[in-house]
């Protein structure tokens, strides 16, 4: 977060929304670890259970409220940003929402985080919404997309013209399905995806996208490999 705050894009352009990673959304709900040695001794002293806050627990979930710090920051960041004629989005606009303008989509998704809507009908937990679907790369089902695609679903294509045409754009740049070799540019152009695993985790290449105009230009490097430690 304090990375993000303190980019400045150069004078004269636009400055890009940051995208609403996964993490800022799973981070929101709080997290709950189990129960260590110690609380299970002195739930069996007192003779029932006793429910003890991990050290830093009570801070995270203020932090990630929506009145928090972190939450008022992934609030006013969208899930879907338009810069010039590119839409930028995590996962990709599928054909269930491809007839919603990204404005109404975003207030969805603000709307679900601010009441921490954790159900499984939640737009933050949909794998046709806007931060899972991964539709555009893969027609897989498998635990990252577990619902089948029923028949006469629209071909990639179908539902990428779709999705543009609403919102007058002519191309989207997605993520969260990674590519390790590289940034690559398809459907003539109209989709961008820059998921390369840049992370040491993943081992993809390092990567950017620079867009002037017209004109995509992605870039790919080697990593180096690790430093080796000194004796």
């Amino acid at each position: 977060m304090k990375l993000a705050d303190s980019i400045s894009a150069p004078p004269g352009a636009k400055t890009s929304p940051a995208e609403l990673a996964r993490v800022d959304v799973v981070h929101n709900f709080g997290m709950w670890t189990a129960f260590n040695h110690a609380v299970s001794r002195a739930s069996r002293l007192f003779g029932r259970p006793l429910v003890l806050a991990p050290l830093g627990m009570l801070e995270h979930q203020a932090a990630w409220s929506p009145s928090g710090r972190l939450g008022r920051w992934t609030i006013g960041n969208p899930a879907i940003a338009k810069v010039g004629d590119t839409i930028f989005v995590h996962g990709g606009i599928s054909v269930r929402f491809s007839a919603t303008p990204f404005q109404v989509i975003n207030r969805s998704v603000v709307a679900a985080l601010k009441a921490r809507d954790d159900s499984e009908s939640s737009i933050l937990y949909d794998p046709f919404g806007p931060l899972w679907y991964r539709g555009l790369v893969t027609r897989k089902v498998d635990a990252e997309q577990p619902n089948a695609f029923p028949v006469g679903y629209p071909s990639i294509d179908d539902e990428l013209t779709a999705a543009l045409q609403t919102n007058r754009a002519h191309r989207m740049v997605i993520a969260h399905t990674p590519r390790l070799a590289g940034i690559v540019i398809s459907n003539g152009g109209r989709l961008v995806r820059v998921d390369t695993g840049i992370s040491r985790y993943y081992g993809g290449k390092l990567s950017y996208l620079e867009i002037r105009g017209d004109q995509i230009m992605p870039y790919n490097f080697d990593r180096s490999p690790p430093a080796t430690p000194a004796r």
